[in-house]
């Protein structure tokens, strides 16, 4: 009986440092995504973004609007409407389910160009919400709003 006890306590704990060490892992490629999309939206690498961003994906932004699609989002970027010369982001906390991520945080940009607000250094409070989407994970939803302007 000791010897089964044993065993069982010994499964249960390799099950919890495996579960500890897959949800690092995790954390970890979700930060590297979180950083990819930072560098592919300064960069308006709409190809890197269509990996980065789901077919769906929807955005409450600080316009007060909602986009319904990447391919809205794109158009914004296209318009200029979405364009920055800075962008930095904290992570301040990251949220892992069963199939989702939801990280929450501070962003800093600086719009360029025709964008509203060029030239100011704006801070954000951002969500994103990741989902795996056939084998990747991909930003499904995210929410941004203004809470500073320098």
């Amino acid at each position: 009986m000791k010897n089964l006890l044993f065993f069982l306590f010994t499964i249960s704990l390799s099950n919890s440092l495996l579960l500890a060490q897959t949800k690092e892992a995790l954390e970890t490629e979700i930060k590297n995504l979180e950083q990819a999309e930072v560098s592919a939206i300064l960069a308006m690498d709409y190809e890197k973004l269509t990996n980065l961003w789901a077919p769906d994906f929807m955005v409450n932004n600080p316009a007060n609007t909602v986009l319904k699609s990447r391919s809205e989002v794109f158009e914004r970027m296209n318009q200029g409407i979405i364009h920055y010369s800075e962008y930095r982001r904290e992570i301040e906390e990251i949220l892992i389910m069963e199939g989702m991520v939801i990280v929450m945080g501070e962003e800093t940009v600086k719009p360029k160009g025709v964008a509203p607000m060029t030239g100011k250094t704006l801070r954000r409070r951002y969500t994103n919400f990741w989902r795996e989407i056939d084998g990747r994970w991909q930003v499904q939803a995210r929410h941004a709003n203004v809470i500073g302007a320098d």
